[in-house]
């Protein structure tokens, strides 16, 4: 049997066989359809097998030929291989279709072959850069070029991949250095947080032996500190806090307890009706307060320091009263006439009675007057400030005012011509301001449609006649 033959064919050739007598005629039909479908199937098969294995014979045969390339034209590769039997075997048609298979093939084993030479080049480039230690973050491309134009790694590799993996191995060093950078800055951090730990415990020793206070400077404490190591250490240290500002830190910590002690010895002082001066000794301060001051649990160091802070205090009040009343005492000796040959004695006997009065009312002594004439004098001496037309003093005369002592009323007067010619030009501007408006809201009613000849007269109508002159002349001044 045969893809040919008909069911009568068959019917016919097996009417003898007594197992086809056996089926009607329906199910020998389905039997002949299944077998000649099978026969159909299995020859197809066999012939794709067979063109399958004259397509690899030919693409072998054409492959083997060294002379054939990708620019060898069909015909040129047809003559070469004429007499092979792998050609002879397939037809004409089939040839061309397996020769346009043959130039995909060998173009793509070519790229694969270019490919694996590419790699093998990259490599050998990577490993050459990885190598070198000529090259660091500051080489540039145009430097390294001109290294690198002999060797022979360089030159097997297209210019692009040149370039290429050269910038990338350049991100790859500036990483490696950033990563380093950032590693040395974490170790100097780790250390410098060391020292200053260090540091820290120096302070909170010295705390404890009361050598730091809530009112101490670091100007005083340092020469306590000048030769510990922890303080030479991180005098050294890169970076972070210094010393004087973990001092100031330790100093803050110190301070809540310094506020409430200084309240309660504020309330023990005015209890016991003790005042501190800058005479006050120390003694007698802390035998005063020492007692209750324990009976209130404040540190001694706290005492000690309200009682310094206390006596400076007063100090500063007594300097302030005494450089008050230097102060007026000059003043009272620039209105009088002096020499070079004065005296405060002779001074003080040809004051002015309103002078002599100021001048008592000082809390100064004689002897500091004295003191601070002579500092007078000098100055004046100084500045060649004297009257040189009158040799002797005159009792209570007092130096004329000068022109030199005038300006300021000048200028006070000035001033206020100043603030009035000011006030005159802000009323100015103020008035035409007021004006361009008037004529611009005006100029608007005239050019609107609700401004017509009609309705002007309709509102002229609603007036009396006297109440319209004087809005008419209300109106021709605010033009002007």
């Amino acid at each position: 049997m045969t893809r040919n033959w008909t069911v009568d064919i068959a019917l016919q050739s097996t009417r003898e066989d007594v197992r086809w007598e056996l089926l009607t005629i329906s199910e020998k039909k389905q039997v002949f359809s299944k077998l000649q479908s099978e026969i159909i199937r299995e020859e197809r098969e066999e012939r794709r097998r067979r063109d399958k294995q004259q397509q690899e014979d030919f693409m072998e045969m054409l492959l083997e030929n060294d002379n054939i390339t990708l620019d060898t034209t069909f015909r040129e590769a047809m003559a070469l291989v004429a007499s092979d039997r792998r050609f002879i075997l397939v037809d004409e048609i089939r040839r061309e279709t397996f020769w346009k298979d043959f130039l995909i093939e060998r173009s793509r084993r070519k790229r694969k072959i270019e490919e694996v030479i590419l790699n093998e080049n990259i490599d050998a480039y990577i490993r050459f850069l990885e190598a070198t230690d000529t090259i660091d973050i500051s080489t540039t491309w145009k430097d390294f070029q001109k290294e690198m134009q002999n060797d022979t790694v360089f030159k097997n590799l297209h210019p692009i991949y040149q370039l290429k993996y050269f910038k990338k191995h350049m991100i790859i060093l500036e990483d490696e250095q950033i990563m380093q950078e950032k590693e040395e800055q974490r170790e100097i951090k780790d250390r410098s947080k060391i020292l200053r730990n260090n540091f820290r415990e120096l302070l909170k020793k010295h705390a404890l032996q009361k050598n730091i206070h809530a009112k101490s400077r670091w100007i005083e404490f340092r020469p306590l500190i000048a030769l510990e190591d922890a303080f030479i250490d991180l005098l050294d240290a890169p970076e972070g806090s210094t010393p004087a500002e973990l001092f100031y830190d330790q100093v803050d910590e110190l301070y809540p307890a310094y506020h409430k002690d200084k309240k309660k010895i504020v309330e023990i002082l005015k209890s016991i009706n003790y005042t501190v001066d800058k005479d006050s000794s120390l003694d007698d301060y802390l035998g005063a307060t020492q007692k209750l001051a324990e009976d209130c649990q404040i540190d001694p160091s706290n005492l000690k320091v309200l009682f310094e802070i206390l006596k400076k205090k007063d100090q500063r009040k007594v300097d302030k009263i005494k450089k008050t009343a230097k102060n007026n005492f000059f003043s009272v000796l620039k209105k009088a006439k002096l020499t070079e040959n004065s005296s405060w004695e002779q001074i003080k006997n040809h004051l002015t009675v309103d002078a002599t009065k100021q001048i008592q009312e000082l809390p100064l002594t004689d002897e500091e007057m004295n003191e601070l004439f002579v500092e007078h004098l000098q100055q004046r001496k100084e500045k060649d400030d004297f009257d040189s037309s009158s040799e002797e003093l005159e009792e209570g005369l007092i130096r004329e005012r000068t022109p030199t002592d005038l300006p300021r009323n000048h200028k006070e007067r000035n001033g206020r011509d100043n603030d009035r010619r000011d006030y005159d030009r802000r009323d100015d501007r103020r008035r035409r301001r007021n004006r361009d408006y008037s004529r611009s809201r005006h100029r608007r009613r005239r050019d609107s449609p609700s401004s017509s000849d009609e309705d002007r007269r309709y509102r002229r109508r609603k007036r009396n006649r006297d109440d319209y002159d004087d809005y008419r002349d209300r109106k021709r001044k605010r033009s002007y």
